[in-house]
């Protein structure tokens, strides 16, 4: 049985890779039924560099430039959801800066046709800790269990830990399905239509670059109870596109009100909510501290992570009662102020 797959594409000011982004779709062996370009740019290139592909292709584009700029990539999502065909079995969300595999879609529908209790089905991002030679790993292996947030390990699995930290696997087996897969990158992720059909949606509690929101997403559906996959023969390269990103003392900021705000949502929040964000804190300031001394900055980036952690604490209680609207203020805010 055929399963008909949308592919949504969410950008913002970033043309140039989404061309190239693009361009590893029409190469792909299996070509999806509709392409939605869900764009929230300030200009109109984006617009522009589609209208060659929709002379080129025979695959329907829909272009969807949301009224509403700014309120961030879960929005994004679940805007191109609702603009996505009632026949569709699955939806493919793409970052703007990947390049796929020319196979990446066929393993995809592939896994989907062979596990039917598959909710969602992740590809196999080739930069990685597994490219790490082999007397490298058991050290990694060991920092990794210490201080996750500074070598975010785990050794075969992709999984969360109690503080929310996702891990990738030190050790990976090719051509394999990774069963035991508790989150998926948002970079690159396939979900059955049903799933949002039941109802569940990106949150919109999360703004802008909106950082961790896709595992948020993908480990909520986990731990109740449905079940998502890593397919490691579905490749591609994550190029992690170095424009328009938040600057980094505000990327800082938003890593401390949002883990606050997941592991909330995880655990339950309570005394263990509370417990499981001050180890998340600790091992975040003594990763922080690790990378001042390699980076040789003199600890700038420990400053700043100090600094980012100071504002943060101004909103923890409203964060804590799940009202993220003053908090988000701060990226909302023009990158130059």
């Amino acid at each position: 049985m055929a399963l008909k797959f949308a592919v949504i594409l969410c950008t913002k000011n970033r043309a140039n890779d989404l061309d190239i982004t693009l361009n590893s779709v029409f190469l792909q062996t299996l070509l999806p039924d509709i392409i939605l370009i869900i764009d929230d740019s300030n200009n109109d290139a984006t617009e522009q560099m589609i209208k060659k592909y929709s002379l080129l292709s025979k695959i329907e584009i829909n272009y969807l430039h949301p009224t509403t700029a700014n309120t961030g990539l879960p929005a994004a999502r679940n805007y191109g959801i609702k603009n996505v065909p009632e026949s569709t079995d699955i939806i493919v969300f793409l970052d703007d800066d990947v390049t796929l595999d020319p196979h990446y879609f066929e393993s995809i529908i592939k896994q989907f046709l062979s596990c039917p209790q598959a909710d969602g089905v992740g590809g196999f991002i080739l930069e990685g800790y597994h490219n790490r030679q082999w007397y490298e790993k058991p050290i990694l292996a060991i920092i990794g269990f210490l201080v996750p947030s500074l070598v975010p390990a785990s050794l075969f699995d992709f999984r969360v830990t109690k503080t929310g930290q996702p891990l990738r696997p030190l050790y990976i087996q090719y051509n394999k399905i990774s069963e035991n897969t508790e989150w998926l990158s948002g970079s690159n992720m396939a979900y059955r239509t049903s799933l949002f059909r039941e109802g569940n949606i990106f949150d919109e509690n999360f703004v802008r670059y909106a950082h961790g929101e896709d595992i948020l997403f993908s480990h909520q559906l986990c731990k109740n109870g449905k079940k998502i996959f890593i397919a490691t023969d579905a490749q591609l390269h994550h190029r992690v596109s170095l424009e328009d990103r938040i600057p980094s003392l505000k990327h800082l900021i938003m890593i401390f009100g949002y883990r606050k705000y997941a592991i909330q949502k995880f655990s339950g929040g309570g005394v263990a909510g509370s417990l499981y964000y001050r180890l998340f804190v600790l091992n975040f300031f003594v990763a922080a501290f690790v990378l001042s001394l390699i980076r040789k900055n003199n600890f700038s980036y420990m400053k700043d992570t100090i600094k980012a952690y100071n504002i943060f604490k101004r909103y923890e209680e409203k964060i804590g009662k799940n009202d993220l609207e003053l908090f988000n203020s701060i990226f909302l805010k023009s990158d130059k102020q």
